[in-house]
């Protein structure tokens, strides 16, 4: 998913640099239609029609959405929810400290970016989310995983350290001990950064879950293509039936 990303990424940037020359992305002239109506020669008229076609495509590219989250669920959801990967059933339920070990990676490379030695430092990193959204997507577990409210356990844990932290600190205040207060304070703000980071988080997979339609089941999603289906079926009826009662006239 990653490697489809980076090559959607590029192909926008691509399109982006070709596009920027077009003043208006919503009305584009028809350059064949105009060089017909002037009578220009054969040559002009081919030239105007190529350059029709250019802008078609690179206007398609450029307001593409993201389709392709879609294709990359078609293909892949069957599969991962096949009886053979039955021991994937309860993936959702490693999701937790899987949170746990990326909001400690994703601090540790912040931090790194107030030293002298940058290697492995970030400032952002949307992979994990968008990858944990897209398993949970395929194997059609994320009611499963919303059913543990992990992310509002985790909320009230650092809401409830934090409160007893700053009761602390109003006791502790009053014997004058340096030492201790400043371990307090170095382990409230701690617990901030823990915190804001899992909101953080939090934010990153409810964006991703979006792209990937997670407001719908699997099976609410067969029964939406099957209704589909359905209607296109008797839509088709319905016309054949207009046609044939019609009137023929001789």
């Amino acid at each position: 998913m990653g490697y489809i990303r980076m090559i959607r990424s590029g192909g926008l940037h691509c399109s982006s640099n070709a596009i920027r020359f077009v003043p208006d992305l919503e009305d584009i002239v028809n350059f064949e239609e105009l060089v017909k109506e002037e009578g220009l020669a054969e040559e002009t008229l081919k030239a105007a029609r190529h350059l029709d076609s250019v802008l078609s495509d690179h206007t398609r590219n450029s307001a593409e959405g993201t389709e392709y989250f879609k294709m990359l669920v078609d293909v892949f959801a069957p599969e991962f929810r096949r009886p053979k990967n039955i021991h994937l059933r309860n993936f959702y339920i490693i999701v937790p400290p899987l949170t746990l070990n990326f909001v400690e990676h994703s601090i540790s490379c912040k931090e790194k970016l107030n030293k002298k030695n940058k290697i492995g430092a970030a400032f952002t990193d949307d992979g994990f989310a968008m990858g944990v959204a897209y398993i949970l997507k395929l194997l059609d577990q994320y009611q499963e995983f919303d059913s543990l409210h992990w992310f509002q356990s985790v909320r009230e844990k650092y809401l409830k350290e934090i409160r007893a932290v700053a009761k602390q600190q109003n006791v502790q205040s009053a014997s004058q001990d340096e030492k201790l207060l400043q371990t307090m304070n170095l382990t409230q703000k701690r617990l901030d950064v823990c915190l804001q980071e899992f909101e953080l988080l939090y934010f990153s997979l409810s964006s991703a879950r979006i792209f990937f339609r997670a407001d719908k089941t699997a099976a609410e999603e067969n029964q939406e293509k099957k209704e589909k289906e359905e209607t296109k079926t008797s839509n088709g009826d319905l016309s054949d039936s207009t046609v044939s009662a019609d009137p023929v006239v001789k």
